[in-house]
C-alpha cells in the first residue's frame, strides 16, 4: 500500500484546500509541524475516508485519494473522487500495471465491488489499516470502536476461529503492551523479536504471568467452573490457560460504584504461568499474531481483567513487573508489537506522535528500528506525526511533510522541506524551515551576546567586555576567529539590524546573511 495524492477539498476541521503529494519513492513519511497546524487532522481524515470506502457510506466531505496496491510484479493504482454533495458521490477508477508495464487501461469501478467481502479482503482496498495515538485524546479510537466491537463479536461465536479472522482496522492502545511482551517471549523462529527485548529494552528473561478473569458483563451463565459460558476462540484459549497454569485461585475482589458510592463484590479467578515453558506450552499451537489477537479478543470481552507480568532485566539479579517498565518502552512495545503480530502487506500505519516518551537515543533510531519490523519490501506506508527532531534526522527530504499555517488567511498547506535534514546537527534542523526557531540559545546566553556585540560595535575597550568574553567562553560562545574580522562582521551586521532586533523569520534570516556577504565582499575587494 502506498499513498500518492490527498486532497481535502471541502471542510474538514482546519483542513480545507489542503494538498499533500506523497513522494513515491519511499514508503515512510513524517509529518511535522507547530500544535495546532492539523497534523493529526490528516491522519483523522485518512482513517475517515477508508472506514467510508469500507462499507460504501457517504462521506463527511469532499475529497481526491490517489494511492496504489501491490508490489511491482503487480500494482493496482487507484484514484477516488468523492464529493457528497453530488448524485453520484464516487467516482472511482483504477489500472493494473506489471514492472511498469499497463496490462489494463484506467476503468470506473463502482463502490459497491469496491467494499470488503465476508472475509474482510478487497483487492481495492488497504489489506489492514492500523492507528495509535500516545497522548489522552480517543478520537481516533472512537472512530475506530464498532470495528473493534465487530471483532470481539466475531470471535466469541463458537464456530469463528481467531486464526482465520481478519481484521481491516485496528486501534492500538497502551494495554497492547503487555501481549506484545507476551507474544515476543512466545515468538519462537523470531530472533528479532529475542533481539529487540535484549538490545532496545534490556529484557533477559521472561519469569512469570498472572490472568485475572472475570465474568463479562453480557455473559449469560453465573458458573464460574463453565467460564460464564463463554464460546468461540476465547473459550478454547482459557481451556488452554486452565491446562497449562496452576490454578485456578478464586479469590473475591471489591470495586467502589462513585454513582451508588457502595462498594461492589466480584469473583476473579486466577491462572499462573510460572515459567518461560509453561508460556512456550499454552501458545504451542498459535502463530505469535493469532496468540496476539486471541490476548485481545479476551481482554475486549470483558475476561480478562489484568495481567500480572515479572520479567528480568540485564544486569539486575532480581525480577521486575511489567509496570515498573517506563512509559517510554511500554509504548515501544505497543507500536513495535502491533507492527510484528498484526502486520500484513498492503498495510497503512497511522502513527500519531509515537516516540513521545522517548528518550534521544531510541527517538534518534525510531526509524532503525521501524526498518526491523516493516522494511521497505513490505509493500507497507507508514505516516506518522512527531515533534521531536532527532525523529527525523536520518530521513531523507522526500520523506517529510511540513504543515505550515498562514500568518494572515490562517490557511494551511503542507509541502516538503527545502533542505534534506541529512547531515544537520540538531540546532540546524531546529532553526530550518522544518521547525523555523530562531535561534536554539536560551534567553540569559542571548542577552549577553547582544550587550558584547553592542560594546564590539561601539569600538570601546572595557573591564566589561573582558568579563563578557570570559563568561562567553566557559559556555562554549567564544571567539572562534580573529578578533578583528568577527568585529568587522558585527559593524557590518549593525547596517541591516538595530541592537536588540530580531530576526522576524527564515527569509528574513537569508536577505540579512545575503547582504552581509555581499557587502564584506567589497571591503574585501576594496582591500586589493
Amino acid at each position: 500500500m502506498k499513498l500518492l495524492r490527498l486532497n481535502i477539498r471541502s471542510d474538514f476541521k482546519n483542513l480545507k484546500g489542503v494538498e499533500i503529494r506523497f513522494s513515491s519513492g519511499t514508503s515512510r513519511t513524517v509529518i511535522i509541524g507547530q500544535n495546532g497546524t492539523g497534523k493529526s487532522n490528516i491522519l483523522e481524515a485518512l482513517v475517515k475516508i477508508f472506514l467510508h470506502l469500507d462499507d460504501g457510506s457517504k462521506p463527511p466531505f469532499s475529497y481526491e485519494l490517489d494511492y496504489k496496491l501491490g508490489d511491482e510484479s503487480l500494482e493496482t493504482w487507484m484514484s477516488v473522487d468523492a464529493n457528497p454533495d453530488r448524485q453520484s458521490i464516487y467516482q472511482i477508477e483504477y489500472c493494473t500495471t506489471s514492472s511498469g508495464k499497463e496490462l489494463d487501461k484506467k476503468q470506473s469501478i463502482d463502490i459497491v465491488k469496491v467494499k470488503r467481502n465476508k472475509e474482510g479482503i478487497s483487492k481495492y482496498l488497504p489489506r489492514n489499516i492500523f492507528a495509535y495515538y500516545s497522548g489522552p485524546s480517543d478520537r481516533l479510537e472512537k472512530l475506530l470502536f464498532n470495528k473493534r466491537k465487530e471483532f470481539y463479536q466475531s470471535v466469541r461465536h463458537k464456530d469463528e476461529s481467531i486464526r482465520s479472522n481478519i481484521r481491516p482496522f485496528f486501534y492500538a492502545k497502551g494495554f497492547h503492551s503487555q501481549f506484545s511482551l507476551l507474544a515476543f517471549f512466545s515468538a519462537r523462529g523470531f530472533p528479532k523479536a529475542k533481539k529487540f527485548l535484549s538490545r532496545e529494552l534490556s529484557i533477559s528473561k521472561f519469569e512469570s504471568a498472572t490472568f485475572f478473569l472475570k465474568k463479562p458483563t453480557d455473559a449469560e451463565s453465573n458458573d464460574v467452573n463453565d467460564f460464564w459460558g463463554i464460546q468461540g476462540g476465547i473459550r478454547d484459549f482459557v481451556e488452554l490457560l486452565k491446562t497449562n497454569g496452576i490454578g485456578p485461585v478464586t479469590q473475591q475482589e471489591e470495586t467502589l460504584d462513585l454513582h451508588a458510592q457502595k462498594k461492589k463484590y466480584h469473583d476473579v479467578v486466577a491462572y499462573h504461568l510460572p515459567d518461560l515453558k509453561s508460556l512456550e506450552s499454552l501458545a504451542r499451537n498459535m502463530r505469535p499474531e493469532d496468540f496476539f489477537k486471541v490476548l485481545e479478543a479476551t481482554y475486549l470481552s470483558g475476561m480478562l481483567d489484568r495481567l500480572e507480568i515479572r520479567v528480568t532485566l540485564e544486569g539486575r539479579a532480581e525480577d521486575i513487573s511489567f509496570t515498573e517498565l517506563s512509559e517510554g518502552e511500554q509504548q515501544l512495545l505497543t507500536v513495535f508489537g502491533l507492527l510484528q503480530f498484526t502486520a500484513k502487506r498492503d498495510a497503512l500505519f497511522l502513527l500519531d506522535e509515537p516516540d513521545t516518551h522517548l528518550n534521544p537515543y531510541w527517538a534518534a533510531k525510531y526509524h532503525q528500528i521501524l526498518e526491523m519490523f516493516v522494511p521497505d519490501g513490505f509493500v507497507s506506508h507508514i505516516v506518522m506525526t512527531t515533534h521531536h527532531p532527532l525523529s527525523i534526522y536520518e530521513l531523507d527530504q522526500e520523506q517529510i511533510q511540513v504543515v505550515t499555517r498562514s500568518e494572515h488567511s490562517q490557511e494551511i498547506s503542507v509541502s516538503q522541506p527545502k533542505l534534506s535534514p541529512k547531515g544537520m546537527t540538531v540546532n540546524g534542523i531546529l532553526t530550518s524551515d522544518m521547525f523555523g526557531l530562531l535561534t536554539t540559545l536560551d534567553h540569559g546566553t542571548q542577552q549577553l551576546i547582544r550587550e558584547r556585540r553592542e560594546l564590539l560595535v561601539e569600538d570601546k575597550d572595557s573591564d566589561r567586555l573582558e568579563e563578557l568574553n570570559q563568561e562567553l567562553e566557559e559556555l562554549g560562545y567564544g571567539y572562534i576567529h580573529p578578533d578583528e574580522d568577527y568585529r568587522q562582521f558585527l559593524i557590518a551586521r549593525s547596517k541591516y539590524l538595530k541592537f536588540g532586533e530580531e530576526v522576524a523569520s527564515v527569509e528574513a534570516r537569508k536577505k540579512l546573511i545575503k547582504n552581509l556577504l555581499k557587502d564584506l565582499k567589497v571591503s574585501d575587494d576594496e582591500t586589493h
